[in-house]
Parts: structure tokens; sequence; C-alpha cells
């Protein structure tokens, strides 16, 4: 192994900070791999101690002993896996596949150590006579089933092959990755003419020319994918929103970033690791641990969806297809068309201006206003801690998180809102560096907390504006951020998000439906130049167009899930091309067929290396629970603070320490209603018992009924 000063390295010799927050100003890329050896050779040593321990096994010396394992190599990891995605460069990315050849083998040899799974059988099988509390039964199961799902019962033979598929599955997962960031940095949109900008926002028109400035290209504007939205909703330039659409949706569709084979390699190795597991497909296995339970509930509750939706969905598009006929001639429809008459058909039916509205929604006011409302919900407190804590970029915001009642700081949250083009991945997310729990000498750690936007970053000296979709998403995002900010648990691999895929988007998008409350609102929608509160007349505009497009919408998010399962549940023999399944899907399911040679699986990172494979009907199923939460809401008080207390209390604090549906009954007093999101959305008729269902009087038998 090679030797280094370790004690110039921040990730191995960390510099003394508050809460032990990482020193992210003085990391650099040729510190994490001295750190990933050094941490592993100490995870390795701390492994050995628990394998060759001549006690009996217990559930502190082994099942807590693996628990504090895993905080060994986080810091490294957590580390390393955040600047790939915030803070990446090409020379961190090059070291992809050194890190995962490091950690993989690793990883498989210790959960198929037959040794160290015997003492978690002891304790498993005894688990009935040990004094446990439900947490701890809960690690238990979850340590005992990470076992099994790495293949420990598999014969020998059998433990090489899922070990080579691992292997194979994060390089394709990395790789996957990797072309779809490559690919985004080396094709902007550059824009000669400013005339081809016509309709677009002045202030989204001088964030491009500055992202161009920064290239070296002046008097040029730049358009990142990241930032290309504005075009499609307001360039009145065909040709150009045709040039962003299209470069969206050829990413990684051909050339030195092609992902068709990724595709085929992910998919290939998926099934084999299923049937080697002995499930039918991939679809079968990522499901038998979650709410669902099965592809044949996911697959019925898309299908109802389907039903639901599409009527509606095409109704709303023979609209907007007429809209552009009638204005401008346009016989040949294509996606790049829709958002733009869409939002002209929006604006002529609410008689409402999102350019005007986004004067409303400067960054900084939507922060304090998602932050207020944190504050009345759940009893905490946040303050600004610019300077306190290191960064790895000038524009993320921090801030400390107090629990109001005691005092007490429960996380430091890290905001980082901006696009920037080739050193960030594309969307939004919440991300932790570190849960709530227990840390290496049992002490109880703070959490730490990330939400990333990629919004555009305004010309100098002027605020950002957010529009509508962006402030839901601020929103959101802060929900997963809660999450993980208001865990209480022991453990922190049972603490914040980590709970199914089909429940962990419920705490994010319930805290949506806050955002366009009209006294939510009046909290931090302040006119940009004026300072004036967003006007009541806006207001109820705002409101009165809360379902518009609803069915459009629901259909866009059910053809995403069904696509993410045929991916998940097809035989890789019968596929001829990744653009005959997507045409499949599109054909049951969506509108408008793909344009050229567009498709959206080469750039699905969602399902391929993300997270959410057999996953992405999740999304739908949570609007179900939060719809169905939010009503309770709506029926007492905004901020009711018993039930602002129990939401706290039963959903964010207990993370995964509980089953996901048992999390819902203990809030809700009953089981999912599954109409709540139709209702909501004005597809089924009002109910006035919704939300205010009966307590549950004994404790339901068999499965819990799909939303």
């Amino acid at each position: 192994m090679t030797t280094h000063d370790d004690t110039t390295n921040p990730l191995i010799n960390p510099p003394a900070l508050p809460h032990g927050v990482p020193a992210f100003d003085r990391i650099k890329t040729e510190h994490f791999k001295p750190a990933f050896e050094h941490f592993l050779a100490q995870s390795q040593a701390a492994l050995d101690e628990i394998r060759f321990n001549p006690d009996a096994p217990t559930f502190e010396n082994t099942i807590e002993a693996l628990e504090r394992l895993d905080g060994i190599m986080h810091p490294v990891i957590s580390a390393y896996y955040n600047f790939t995605s915030f803070n990446t460069s090409k020379e961190l990315m090059e070291m992809s596949e050194w890190v995962t050849n490091l950690l993989t083998p690793h990883h498989i040899a210790m959960m198929q150590d037959e040794g160290l799974f015997e003492r978690v059988k002891t304790i498993y099988d005894d688990r009935q006579n040990l004094k446990l509390s439900t947490e701890q039964k809960t690690l238990l199961k979850k340590t005992y089933r990470g076992f099994l799902g790495t293949g420990i019962h598999l014969p020998p033979e059998g433990k090489v092959r899922f070990q080579e598929i691992s292997e194979a599955l994060a390089k394709a997962s990395e790789e996957f990755e990797q072309n779809n960031i490559k690919d985004a940095e080396a094709n902007p949109i550059i824009v000669d003419d400013i005339a081809q900008l016509d309709g677009i926002p002045k202030d989204v028109i001088g964030a491009y020319a500055m992202a161009a400035e920064e290239k070296g290209l002046t008097g040029k504007w730049l358009i990142s994918d990241a930032a290309s939205t504005p075009v499609l909703i307001y360039g009145k330039n065909r040709d150009l929103r045709a040039r962003v659409h299209t470069a969206g949706m050829e990413q990684s569709t051909s050339g030195t970033y092609d992902n068709h084979d990724t595709i085929m390699k992910i998919i290939t190795l998926r099934k084999d690791q299923a049937n080697l597991m002995g499930f039918e497909t991939y679809a079968h296995m990522a499901l038998s641990t979650r709410m669902a339970k099965n592809p044949e509930t996911v697959l019925n509750f898309l299908d109802r969806n389907l039903k639901a939706y599409r009527p509606r969905a095409e109704e709303h598009l023979n609209r907007i297809q007429k809209l552009a006929k009638d204005m401008d001639g346009i016989t040949d429809f294509k996606p790049y068309d829709y958002a733009y008459y869409n939002n002209i058909n929006m604006q002529r039916s609410f008689n409402i201006d999102n350019q005007e509205i986004r004067q409303y929604f400067t960054l900084d006011n939507v922060l304090k206003g998602v932050m207020t409302h944190a504050e009345k919900l759940f009893n905490i407190r946040f303050t600004a801690t610019d300077g306190k804590y290191p960064v790895w970029n000038k524009d993320v915001k921090t801030f400390d998180v107090h629990d109001q009642k005691t005092g007490k700081q429960i996380g430091v949250f890290y905001g980082d809102y901006f696009a920037r083009s080739g050193n960030k991945q594309d969307g939004a997310w919440m991300n932790s560096f570190r849960n709530a729990g227990i840390d290496q000498d049992g002490k109880q750690q703070i959490p730490l907390i990330l939400n990333c936007c990629n919004f555009i970053k305004p010309a100098h000296g002027e605020p950002a504006l957010l529009s509508l979709d962006e402030v839901i998403t601020v929103f959101h995002e802060m929900g997963h951020g809660l999450h993980g900010l208001l865990g209480k648990g022991r453990y922190p691999s049972l603490n914040g998000t980590n709970v199914t895929r089909d429940f962990v988007e419920l705490p994010s998008q319930v805290q949506e439906n806050w955002a366009l409350e009209k006294d939510v609102l009046k909290t931090y929608a302040f006119h940009k130049d004026t300072g004036a509160v967003i006007p009541d007349a806006l207001i109820d505009k705002i409101i009165a167009k809360g379902n518009y497009a609803a069915g459009y919408a629901g259909l866009r998010q059910t053809f995403f899930g069904l696509l993410d399962m045929e991916w998940q549940m097809i035989d890789p023999a019968n596929v001829t091309s990744a653009e005959d399944v997507e045409d499949s899907v599109i054909a049951r399911a969506w509108l408008m067929p793909r344009n050229g040679n567009g498709m959206m699986s080469t750039s699905f990172g969602h399902i391929f290396p993300g997270g959410y494979a057999a996953g992405y009907y999740g999304y739908k199923w949570a609007e179900v629970l939060d719809a169905d939460v939010f009503a309770k809401f709506k029926a007492t008080d905004l901020y009711d603070r018993k039930l602002g207390d129990d939401l706290r209390r039963h959903i964010y604090e207990k993370g995964g320490t509980r089953q996901a549906s048992n999390l819902f009954r203990a809030f809700m007093g009953r089981n999912p209603d599954p109409d709540a999101l139709l209702r909501r959305e004005g597809l089924l008729p009002a109910n006035d018992n919704a939300g205010t269902a009966p307590q549950a009087t004994q404790k339901r038998k068999g499965p819990t009924p799909a939303p």
C-alpha cells in the first residue's frame, strides 16, 4: 500500500470544526485515494475484531458493532460521492473505476463471510428471547436481510457469480452516469444572435450571457441543459426550442458517450442477479421489501392511473395543439412546442402571466419562506451561519437548525442552489453528509444535510427569480432535508431517508402542499423591486390554476413509472433496441412519439445508475399518501400544533426504524385512502370525510392495500 503524509489530508486528519463538519474548502482530488486506503485498512481491522471476537455473539458486540463499522468508511465515501455530484472534475470522474474496484469487492467479501454471518444468524434466531427495542429489532432484521440479499446463502460458485455481477453493475452504473455528465458538458447550446432569445425573461438572458462570458464567449449566450427550461416555456423562436429540446433528448444516444450498450449491460446484469437470487425479474427482487411488495401491485396501481389520466391528458393536448395551429399555423406539432403553447394557454385561461409571478419569487425570500414554514410546522429554528462552516463553493449557504422547545441544535443544513456547467450534475436532490445517530464513540451525532438545485444564476447584482415549479422544488427538497434533520434514531443506517423507495417521497411531497397556500405565500412572495407582498388577486389566480393540466402531468409521471417497470421486467434477450422498448410504452401511456433520434432511457438516471429502479412509481404512490396526509391538515389547521408534532414524531423522526405502512397508520390512524390524490386533482368528487377517517379499532391483518 502506498505511503502518504496523512497529517495534511483533511479527510484523514480533519481540522477541529464545529460538530465535526467536513473541511470542504480543503478537500482536493489527490486526498481521496490515500483516504480510501487508510479507512479501508481501519475498516478491515474493525471487521476482524467482530469476526474473531472470542465472546459469544450479542446484539451489542455484533449488530451494533457492524453499524459502527459502516461509520468508519462513511466520511470519505460521503465526501467522494457528493463531490462527484456537485463539485466534480475530470480527475475526480477518472477515479470512479478505481473507487468501484476498491469498495465493491470489499463489501461483497464482508457480506459473504460465513463466519460473520453465523454470528448474525445466531442473534437473529434467538431474537424472540432477546429484550430488544423496536428500533433494535429493525436493525437486526435489516442486518440479517443484508447478508441474504448479498448471496450468503448461495453455493460457492453462486457467491463468486454474485460478486462478479455486483462489480460489473457498479462499473456500468458509473459509466452511465459519467456519460450523461460528459455529454451534457460537451454539448451546450451557443446562441450568437440575441434575437433568437425573443420572449425569454431578461434576467435569464443575462444569466446566459454571464455563463458564456465565463467560458470566454463574450458577446454570446450559453444555454446549458440545466438552464434550458425557460427557452422551452418562453422562447418564441421555434428553431431554438427544437435545438434545446433535441440536445436534451439526444443526450447519450450516440457518439463517445452513448449509453445504449450500457443500458443493456445493466438490465442483463440485473436480471442475472435476480435469477441467481431466486426471483423471476429484477422488479420482483427489488419490490419484495417495499410497500408495494410485488410488480403486480405496482402495475395495477399504474394502470389505474393510466385510465384516470389519459382521457384528460388527451383533451388537454388537443386544446394546446389547436392553439398552436390557430396562433401560428403549426400543423406538425412537436414535443418542443408543448411547453411554449401550454404556457400561453394557461395565461389566457387564468389571466395569469408566469413572468409576472416570477417577480415575486426571489430565491432568498423563498428560502426564508420555506424555513419559516418548517419552523411553524415542526417547532424548529433555522439560523444563517455564513462563514461558520467550510463550503465547496462561495454560493453555498449554511444554517444551524435548533429545536425550539429544548433549545438544542439538531442539525446543520447546506443549500447549494445554482447550476454550474461542467461542475455539477443536473436536477435537484437532497443528500446527507452524515445522518443522525451514534458515532464511533457511542455518542449521538447531529445530521449534516444538503439540498442541491440547479437554478439559473442571475447576472451580477440581480436577484435569482424562480418560477412556480422551482418554488415547489425548494419546498420538495426541503421536505427531504427535514426528513434527514429531524431523525432521532440511534442508528444512522435507519435514520432520515433510509426508508423504502415508495415511502421516501412522502416527507418531501407533502411539504409542496403548503407552498401555494395563501397565508404561506404572503410570508415569502414579495416583489423583487418594490418589496410589496403578492396581491390577493394574483394569489387567487395561482390557486385557481392549481389543477391545471393535472391529467397531462399525471399521465407523464405514469409513463415514467411504466417505462421503469418495463426495463426492470423485460427479458434482455427480447430487446431489439432501446428505442423499441420506449416506443412500446409510449404507445400505451403517452401522447406523442419520440422526436427523431431522441429518447428518455439513455439519460434516465433515476432508474439506471440511480436508486429508483423498479421504484419510479413511488412518486405517484407517495403522492397518494401525501394528499391523504395534507387533507388532515386542511380539515383542521395548516399549522395545528398537535398535528405538526405528530407528523414530526411519527414520520420524520422515525426514518426507517419502523415499517413504512406502520408509520403511516401511526399518524393517520388508518390505512391510506386510495382516492386521495385523484380527489385532490379534481378527477374524483370531493369527499366530506377525506382526511378524517375514523381511527382503526384493531390491527389490520394481511397486507396493506395499495394506495
